[in-house]
């Protein structure tokens, strides 16, 4: 009986100290961490989900004949989009409500790539314009799979015969213009939290922004320092929402859940 008690004990305190995501705290720190901690085997399926409940446009081609010049541009899908690219999706280039430039289907460039891997938008956009001053400019994309228009618009000179996303990636930030989502915040992660706690961050640590179950916001850490210039975009139905955070840390295999919410705004 005293080998079976002494066993038990063994197994016990080896479950205590090798534990995932043990901290090497005092015994008599009994101070509240301000976060839970859950060990995971895999790393978690965080995603911000993207379907909405728009139906496909009827857009149709400019005719060339009405415009004096063109220019042409290639755009390339950003990575939180790339997945659910579809042979059905359109994007299109609009000053005011007439549509100047249309682009379909998504285009590969590399041919031992899957078309989901790299995919382009290759479009020849049309105007009257003589390149001296700006014009305001939309960028509307649809997903088909998503059914979700995406939507962009700045003011930019319009050069004529110009080719733009050559020579470097022209990579619209479509889930900026989400219209599922109507409040969009740049949440620093150095005023968070996270920043005030003991977890020290690690490259290919994710973190991620949560309005009740739901996942609103996902990074994934390329730097050990939390700076004001990391930055990770939150997505919300309405302001006012309570948004909790939680970490990853890939090399411990556990998952952080922060106590204290923030404002959505």
């Amino acid at each position: 009986m005293k080998h079976s008690i002494f066993l038990s004990t063994i197994i016990l305190l080896a479950s205590l100290t090798l534990g995932a995501c043990s901290k090497d705290d005092d015994d008599t720190d009994n101070e509240p961490k301000g976060y839970t901690v859950t060990n995971v085997a895999e790393e978690p399926n965080w995603q911000v989900d993207w379907t909405y409940n728009q139906s496909r446009p009827d857009w149709q081609e400019p005719v060339a004949s009405d415009y004096e010049n063109w220019t042409v541009m290639l755009f390339k899908i950003e990575d939180a989009l790339r997945p659910y690219v579809d042979e059905n999706d359109l994007m299109a280039v609009f000053v005011g409500d007439e549509l100047r430039g249309l682009a379909k289907p998504a285009i590969n460039l590399y041919s031992d790539a899957k078309s989901t891997e790299e995919a382009y938008f290759l479009m020849k956009a049309y105007g009257n314009d003589s390149g001296q001053t700006k014009i305001d400019v939309t960028l509307r994309y649809y997903s088909s799979r998503l059914q979700h228009f995406f939507t962009l618009s700045d003011k930019i000179l319009y050069q004529p015969d110009e080719v733009y996303g050559v020579d470097k990636d022209l990579i619209p930030q479509f889930t900026l213009g989400a219209e599922k989502f109507k409040v969009k915040m740049p949440l620093q992660l150095s005023t968070t939290p996270l920043a005030t706690s003991d977890i020290k961050p690690a490259a290919g640590d994710i973190v991620a922004a949560f309005v009740g179950n739901e996942c609103r916001g996902i990074l994934t850490l390329d730097n050990l320092l939390l700076t004001p210039s990391v930055t990770m975009n939150v997505f919300g139905y309405d302001e006012g929402e309570s948004v909790s955070l939680k970490y990853y840390d890939a090399k411990a295999k556990c998952i952080y859940t922060f106590d204290q919410v923030i404002k959505l705004k």
